[in-house]
């Protein structure tokens, strides 16, 4: 769906609007938390699965790449008794599941994998994937920098313009530029860390 220029500006209008909707009705469960004196009582966690794709790299939707705007999360958890805080370090969906267990006190079986954010936010490197028949990429995080790995050839409707793109996150936070040229030696690191990760998983 390439559009026109006023069909897209329509288009991630509604898409404001719907997350004015959502934002207005969790507005209302906080409230009714707060009038029926749950609220410091009760763990709230507010994320979603995924981002959209409001035409950035001519993509509608998601599940096309893996670049930020579909990457790029909220994440809002309000723990009773814990002080506010914003997390700067990056994390994974994987890390909600841990942070809810350790929050709540509970035992978490060994083969779950993440982090409890709530005892540790030091960095580490971030996994992405998405593998259907839109698109098959992973992507890794670390150090300021992430790199997204397209195999030739599969077999998807939307395939990827390169087999490696590189971003300075530092320089280029919107994942604009492909470094992978002018920074062969930090490439070469990413990938080293994108298939020691791919064989962990």
């Amino acid at each position: 769906f390439p559009g026109t220029e006023r069909e897209r500006a329509h288009i991630a209008h509604l898409y404001d609007q719907a997350l004015a909707h959502v934002d207005l009705g969790l507005g209302r469960i906080l409230a009714a938390l707060e009038r029926l004196e749950l609220a410091n009582q009760t763990i709230v966690a507010v994320t979603s699965d995924h981002g959209e794709e409001l035409f950035e790299r001519g993509f509608l939707q998601h599940g096309k790449s893996l670049q930020r705007e579909a990457l790029a999360i909220p994440w809002i958890l309000h723990v009773p008794g814990a002080a506010p805080a914003r997390v700067a370090t990056p994390a994974m969906q994987v890390d909600l599941l841990p942070t809810l267990f350790g929050a709540l006190g509970l035992p978490l079986d060994e083969r779950v994998q993440g982090r409890d954010l709530l005892r540790s936010t030091a960095e580490v490197p971030l996994w992405s994937e998405v593998n259907d028949a839109f698109a098959r990429q992973t992507s890794v995080r670390s150090g300021g920098w992430k790199l997204v790995h397209a195999p030739p050839g599969a077999a998807v409707a939307y395939p990827a313009a390169a087999e490696w793109r590189l971003y300075d996150l530092a320089r280029d936070p919107w994942e604009r530029e492909d470094a992978a040229t002018r920074a062969p030696a930090r490439l070469a690191e990413l990938q080293r860390l994108q298939r020691d990760l791919a064989q962990q998983l």
